[in-house]
């Protein structure tokens, strides 16, 4: 019984230190590689923003309709009122998703570097105006 006992104990912490193990991760990406993902980002949380604002709204237009469909006040108004509540609940919960959404779409933007520059250039005869444009990937 304590062989069967200890045997089981050793599975057991031998099989969680190998479900805890990490894959090392890649921490250098390139430009482009943090733009697609800051952008797959920036894509999903406005989809979600999309959704949540667009539930919330509907909840609330049919739980009102569900409250003014009765003249007296009973169960309906209590299910239409609660329906109002939790679509109000998620269209204000969109905001923050839309907030966040936006920062995804800033770093996607800053992690492209495109530079552009104004400038003169001297020669012996004369100054010319010269305008770079460059773009890093």
């Amino acid at each position: 019984m304590k062989q069967l006992f200890l045997f089981l104990l050793v599975l057991i912490f031998s099989i969680q230190g190998i479900l805890s193990q990490e894959k090392e991760l890649k921490t250098e990406k390139s430009p482009q590689e943090l733009e697609n993902y800051y952008n797959m980002k920036f894509k999903k949380k406005k989809k979600t923003a999309w959704i949540l604002l667009g539930a919330g709204v509907g909840a609330m237009a049919i739980g009102t309709a569900i409250a003014y469909s009765t003249d007296s006040f009973d169960s309906t108004v209590v299910y239409g009122a609660g329906a109002f509540v939790a679509g109000a609940a998620s269209a204000i919960v969109s905001i923050p998703a839309f907030i966040h959404a936006h920062s995804f779409k800033k770093k996607a933007a800053a992690s492209s570097s495109f530079q552009v520059s104004l400038g003169t250039i001297s020669t012996p005869q004369r100054n010319n105006f010269a305008l770079g444009v460059s773009y890093n990937f």
